[in-house]
């Protein structure tokens, strides 16, 4: 009996100094393992792209010709009416609302002709170059009673009659999917330029470039386009240092991609995570709807774990996890010039999260919202705005959320945490080229929610994604922020030796602003650091990252991992 007794302090103490590790969450859903819905951290911003030639050429001489004014009129007359044929791209009433000021009074032939061309401009301006208008040949032949004219205006409007896609034909019916959307219901040049432009942008997509041919007929073109693809499938394998110590921070990875799977540009991602302590596998189909870039997605990820730190891998710590979700997401606008394109886009995610913990084999509630048998059960609904403009000189991208825990087969408990909240959280990147390779990068997050969140939920802050020089997962936060500025200088760019050496001072910053810390001193709410990093970039191929963070305030002993002593690391290399 003593002796029960005495294990059962002993396991109590050490549940007890639970509190006190700030990367315990790692055993549980708390993990920050890479997930769709809440992106943390942020990725690494887009640079800005070079300024590309117009990839559209419309030869000067294929534009219309101004119309003749008639001859069966002279003098003064009086239109009455001005009658359309023909046009599909403007309603009948934005037509005579061009041509109003020379309707019921007496005009010229120089002031019809100002009205012929006010409906050329109306068209010039909205794009449509090589539309035009046409007098009926009959208006010359006969003669109307000068204050009681109908006219008649013959709109030509072009139309595409063929696109052809050349240079790969796993991709002639998606490129060409998004061009027919721009030409219709009438040939427009500013639309199909956007449209080119996007497709410059495309991940698909190395170079593309078209022009218009005359077609078999009066009105009709012809788009030859010309693309050189991209390879759809690439392989990175890489090694850093970016999980918790707690698990083990030396993280081996591999990911597989294939973004262009069934040749409707829907894309294939898998991918492995392996650290000493943990086990960890992800996948994810993205499918494009419509020709837009509305797109469903569905992903899902699997985590094993156990605690390998002294002195708690000792009690055998384990915990699994699993999330499935499910997403929808539309662009609502799309613009594009040559300089820059913009993006505004709404989704909407459902997700199920799952997780199981265990003490010295049996389940036990490890943390913070888990039920009686160390389960946690997360449904949950997600609103999110995706803004980004990139142009030749910078990139922005911003991001809410808002995520809102339904009672669907969910853990339920008397005081929260549960799977009862609403958050809301935000995200930004902006990057500036400064000089050639000196980009200026900075980074935010924050978040806000009405009540305390289950781990997952959480926002977590410190290591090489959020705080550099500190551990990651440090402070778990219901609400707080974080950011960084960065900027990188070009030290090394040689023949000899390929790529771009870079090195890159730092800021860190990160805040709680309800005080729930991963460790147990509620001083401690505040995370600063400085520091310097190498870049080391050899085209798309390999990427080597090295940090070293200087924290500005001082926290408890962090252990004697290198994320402890504030260096951070990373190596991807790109097979394919």
């Amino acid at each position: 009996m003593n002796q029960s007794k005495f294990w059962v302090n002993i396991v109590s103490l050490l549940i007890s100094l639970l509190g006190t590790l700030p990367a315990i969450a790692q055993t549980s859903p708390g993990y920050q393992f890479p997930n769709p819905i809440l992106p943390t951290p942020l990725p690494s911003p887009q640079l800005p792209f070079p300024q590309p030639p117009s990839p559209l050429k419309v030869p000067p001489s294929l534009a219309p010709s101004a119309p003749e004014v008639p001859t069966g009129l002279s003098g003064t007359f009086t239109v009455r009416q001005f009658k359309f044929e023909g046009s599909k791209a403007f309603s009948t009433n934005q037509l005579q609302e061009a041509v109003a000021p020379f309707t019921g009074h007496p005009i010229t032939l120089k002031e019809l002709k100002q009205a012929l061309d006010a409906i050329n401009m109306l068209y010039l301006k909205a794009g449509y170059l090589t539309s035009g208008i046409r007098i009926p040949g009959s208006l010359n032949r006969q003669r109307q009673s000068s204050s009681n004219v109908v006219f008649t205006i013959r709109v030509i409007e072009a139309q595409v009659e063929q696109i052809n896609v050349l240079g790969s034909a796993r991709l002639q019916s998606y490129v060409r999917a998004r061009l027919e959307r721009a030409a219709s219901p009438a040939l427009n040049e500013e639309r199909l330029l956007d449209a080119i432009r996007f497709l410059q942008r495309d991940p698909l997509i190395k170079t593309i470039s078209a022009e218009l041919l005359p077609g078999s007929q009066q009105g009709q073109w012809i788009v030859g386009v010309r693309i050189t693809p991209r390879p759809p499938l690439s392989v990175q394998v890489g090694l850093d240092n970016n999980r918790s110590p707690a698990v083990g921070s030396l993280q081996r990875r591999v990911s597989f991609s294939d973004n262009n799977l069934l040749g409707r540009g829907d894309r294939l991602r898998l991918g492995y995570f392996n650290t000493q302590g943990s086990n960890a596998g992800t996948a994810s189909y993205t499918l494009p709807y419509n020709t837009s870039n509305g797109t469903l997605q569905f992903a899902t990820s699997i985590l094993a774990s156990r605690i390998i730190e002294n002195p708690f891998n000792q009690i055998d710590l384990l915990s699994n996890f699993r999330s499935y979700e499910l997403t929808v997401r539309q662009p609502l606008s799309r613009t594009a010039t040559q300089r820059s394109t913009q993006e505004f886009a709404l989704g909407l995610t459902a997700s199920r999260q799952e997780s199981e913990a265990s003490l010295l084999g049996v389940p036990f509630p490890l943390s913070a919202g888990a039920d009686a048998q160390g389960r946690t059960r997360i449904s949950a609904v997600r609103f999110f705005q995706e803004y980004s403009r990139q142009s030749n000189k910078q990139t922005l991208a911003l991001r809410s959320q808002l995520s809102a825990g339904l009672n669907l087969g969910s853990t339920i408990n008397p005081q929260p945490p549960d799977s009862r909240f609403f958050s809301w959280r935000g995200e930004g990147q902006y990057a500036r080229l400064m000089a050639r390779d000196t980009p200026l990068l900075v980074g935010f997050g924050v978040q806000a929610s009405d009540r305390s969140l289950v781990p997952i939920e959480q926002l977590s802050l410190g290591g090489p994604d959020t705080v550099r020089g500190y551990r990651k997962d440090l402070i778990l936060a219901n609400s707080g922020a974080f950011a960084s500025i960065e900027t990188r200088f070009p030290i090394l760019r040689s023949s000899r030796l390929p790529g771009l050496l870079q090195v890159a001072p730092f800021f860190d910053f990160g805040t709680s602003f309800d005080g729930k810390q991963g460790f147990n001193l509620n001083q401690h709410h505040t995370l600063a650091s400085v520091g310097v990093g190498l870049r080391w970039q050899v085209a798309n191929e390999l990427f080597m990252r090295l940090d070293y963070g200087i924290p500005l305030v001082s926290v408890p002993a962090q252990g004697d991992s290198l994320q402890a002593q504030g260096v951070s690391f990373a190596v991807y290399y790109n097979p394919l």
